[in-house]
Formats: C-alpha cells, structure tokens, sequence
C-alpha cells in the first residue's frame, strides 16, 4: 500500500488515516504485561464498582438488613461502613395464605430464617450482622414454651463444643489404621475404635468403613474369639415339590355336634397351603392315622413322591402300638389356621353351637381361595393352575 502526503492534490480518504496508524504498529510499541502478573497483583485487591451492587469481599464483615409487611418479604445483604454501605444482593417474596395469618414479630422472624438460608454462601465462614424490626431473635429467645412453627434449637458454638476435623475419603484408611493398629489403639474392635476417632474425626458412613475395616484385619481374626452364636439345630425344611411335607393338627374339643364329633382335625401342605379340615369324635391317633391314610394320602398322593411310604409306615405304627413316635418339626403354620378358624366359626355358628360341622365345608373354600402373602398367589391356584371364580 502506497500513503500519499495529507497536503497532497491526490488525497485519498480511506488510507490517509493510515499515517498514525503506522507509527504505532512498530513491534514493541506498547509491550503488554504479563497476565500472571496482573491476576497475582489483583489477589489482594478489593473489587469496587460504580453501579449498585458490588462485589462481596469475604474478609469483611456483612450487614444483613431484613423487613416484612403483610403481603411479602424483603432482604438486602450490605457490606461497608454505616455511612458508605454498598448492596450486596437483594431478595424478596410473597408470603402465602398461610403465613399471612402471622403475626407481626413472627414474620419478622419468618424473613430472617429465610434470608439467612438463601444467603448461605454468604454467611458461612464470614461475620454477619442481621438488622430487623420488632427484635424477633430476642422474642425467640425469651419465649418459654416454644412450639409448632416457633420451636426453636440454637446449636452449640465452637467456645462450648470441640469441632471435628473433616476427614476426605483417601485419609480414612489412614486414619483408622492409626486408631485400630497402633500399639496404643491395640485392636479394640469395631466399636471401641469408631468412639475414639469419633471425638476428633468426621466423615460420611464412618461407623461402616470402620466395621468393615475391623472385620478384614488379619490379626484380629487369627488371635480374637468369635462372639456369634453357632446356628440351631432347628432348620427350615426346603420342600422340592408339592404335597412333599405336610403339617397336621387339632383344634378343639368343640361343643359337641349333631353327628358326635368334637375335634377339627387339619391337614396343611407346606409348599401350598392347601389345607384339609376333618371332622373327628375322638382326637386319638388311632383315628388320625385312619383319617389321614384314607381322605389325604389316598387322593392326593403320587408316585413320584415319597411321603406316602412314610405315611404308611407312620399309621402301621399308630394302629399297632399305644405310644406312637412323634417327631416334632417346630411350630407348624396350622397353629396360624387355628387361630383364624376359631373366629370364622364364630361368626359362622351364631347362636346354634352345635353346627359348626356343618360350616367346615364354608371355611374350608374361605382357606384354599385366600391369597398367600408369600407369593401373591391363592392356594387353589397353585393347586390346579387356575383361579377359582366363585365366592359363594
């Protein structure tokens, strides 16, 4: 590019401007400074600014100025002294019927708390002086039976209470070996160590690291004793199949019925809860063992399954001996049948007390259509692989 001189007959307009340009375009006119420099020189330095809010300085104190009508809420968070003092930040909000039905000193004491928890990144770590009308913290404060809404705790300073060290996740291991290895912690155990780092130390889900800790140490678990109790001798049978383990009982004696008999004799399958109900006249094992072999084993038995055979040796033994062998499994879930069978019948007899036979039938349908909480299914459905309609 060519530049004329500014007196010249050929001027041009759009490169006459160029000629103080160029004398400023020289490499190291104007050398510009480091910005490490200037970020590191501006550390130190309290942000001001002409417009109305300004820029928190956290090494000052705050001043925190709050006022409540009959319809909203207002706060301004200042910073300065009392006669240069610079907004910070503003807040308000409408109060909601509830709330307007306060009266005076407790919405005073409403935007306070509010403020305080909207301010929060403010006032943690630094000083603050709250500012309000009708002095609600000292009505607080004076009031002897706080309750509902005005309940009020204040918790304790660092003067009255020792503060506790926060402890991040990569120091705990450190932390607790030094509390449960050393040779003056010598291996207390799980609780004894979580009280001691307890009163110096905090950290999210403590109790369990320190647990899992005292457990996965080497020393303790080849020199300490084990406190847990060793299982019973009483297990839960696990059935393979249906109709594989049954549970029997009796419930009576009852008043006695037109027909003679006085006993309800229940047999239930384990896996299905289906359950049979017997009327008897005598609760002999004798009679039992007849019952059992000629109304359960004869209809529901199969060749697959090998309780039949123990059920034939069983009543062999009742008819052909006065003391049959009893083998006692715990307590059966037909205990619970007899606890609901006695209130059905109940309800069911009425005032004619000597029908109650004729009501097993009722009761009976009531048990085997009935959801069984432990797998959401009726005991007719696990049965035949179908719902029963009827209800009546």
């Amino acid at each position: 590019m060519r530049v004329r001189p500014r007196g010249s007959c050929d001027f041009d307009p759009k490169t006459g401007y160029r000629l103080s340009l160029n004398e400023i375009t020289v490499p190291d006119s104007y050398p510009l400074p480091r910005m490490d420099d200037l970020l590191q020189s501006a550390k130190h330095t309290t942000f001001k600014s002409t417009i109305d809010l300004n820029q928190a300085d956290f090494t000052k104190p705050f001043v925190l100025r709050t006022d409540a009508s009959n319809y909203a809420l207002g706060a301004v968070l200042l910073q300065g002294p009392d006669m240069e003092e610079h907004p910070i930040e503003y807040a308000s909000r409408l109060l909601n019927s509830a709330e307007r039905n306060y009266s005076t000193t407790e919405r005073e004491a409403l935007v306070v708390v509010w403020v305080l928890n909207k301010f929060r990144g403010y006032r943690e770590g630094s000083k603050i002086t709250v500012a309000s009308d009708h002095q609600p913290l000292k009505w607080l404060m004076k009031l002897k039976s706080p309750s509902g809404r005005v309940y009020c705790r204040y918790s304790h300073d660092s003067k009255s209470e020792e503060a506790q060290l926060v402890v991040p996740s990569h120091e705990r291991d450190k932390i607790v070996k030094e509390h449960h290895d050393s040779p003056n912690a010598a291996h207390y155990g799980s609780d004894g160590t979580y009280q001691r780092i307890a009163k110096r130390y905090f950290c999210i889900g403590m109790r369990k690291f320190i647990t899992n800790y005292a457990k996965n140490c080497l020393d303790c678990a080849r020199l300490k004793a084990s406190n847990q109790k060793p299982a019973g001798l009483l297990q839960t049978p696990v059935q393979a199949q249906r109709f594989e383990i049954i549970e029997i009982d009796l419930f009576g004696p009852l008043p006695e019925s037109k027909d003679k008999k006085k006993w309800i004799f229940i047999v239930e399958d384990v896996a299905t809860r289906w359950a049979e109900l017997f009327a008897l006249t005598n609760a002999t094992p004798r009679e039992c063992a007849t019952v059992l072999m000629e109304q359960w084993v004869t209809l529901k038995s199969h060749q697959r399954q090998r309780y039949p055979i123990c059920l034939r040796c069983y009543a062999t033994t009742v008819l052909s001996s006065e003391n049959p062998p009893i083998i006692y499994s715990g307590i059966p879930s037909t205990s619970k049948s007899c606890r609901k069978k006695k209130p059905c019948l109940a309800i069911l007899v009425e005032n004619q007390h000597d029908s109650w036979c004729e009501k097993l039938p009722s009761i009976r349908f009531a048990m085997n259509t009935a959801d069984w909480s432990n797998c959401c299914l009726p005991n007719f459905w696990q049965r035949t692989s179908h719902s029963q309609r009827g209800s009546k």
